[in-house]
């Protein structure tokens, strides 16, 4: 992950959860297409947060730095 950012929109006092959904058509145009041009792609991801009741408590976005295993320079 590149960064993170957080916009609340309403406070949580129950539990929570977070919804991502990536379809295979959005993972080819963003991300397989994409790196068939470049070394790496960058993709943006939108996370929604909501409690137990489904208020909107949160929206996250995330920046992804993809790339083959190969090409990444910190080891395990």
């Amino acid at each position: 992950m590149q960064s993170l950012e957080m916009k609340y929109l309403y406070q949580a006092k129950t539990d929570s959860y977070a919804v991502f959904k990536a379809n295979d058509e959005w993972i080819d145009k963003q991300v397989i297409e994409p790196l068939k041009y470049s070394d790496q792609v960058y993709v943006k991801c939108e996370i929604r947060l909501f409690d137990n009741e489904e208020n909107h408590i949160a929206t996250g976005y995330t920046n992804w730095q993809i790339k083959e295993w190969k090409s990444v320079k910190t080891k395990m």
